[in-house]
């Protein structure tokens, strides 16, 4: 239910902005076009961090250990 709400309100949100910007066609573009940036840099960049921290030679040797 959250992903549905967080997509409707990110669409509302585009209306909203177009309502109340003085140039909506400028404005709205240049956000539009930001987010193939925003999506690289929260959610790469997160998993790049992720990786990078969790120590590779480990994988898959903690459950062999445990059983």
């Amino acid at each position: 239910m959250q992903m549905v709400m967080f997509a409707y309100l990110g669409i509302e949100m585009i209306g909203v902005t177009a309502g109340e910007v003085q140039n909506p066609r400028k404005s709205l573009s240049r956000a539009i076009d930001s987010v193939f940036w925003r999506i690289l840099i929260f959610y790469v960049g997160a998993l790049f961090v992720i990786m990078s921290i969790y120590p590779w030679n480990e994988i898959g040797q903690k459950a062999a250990r445990s059983s």
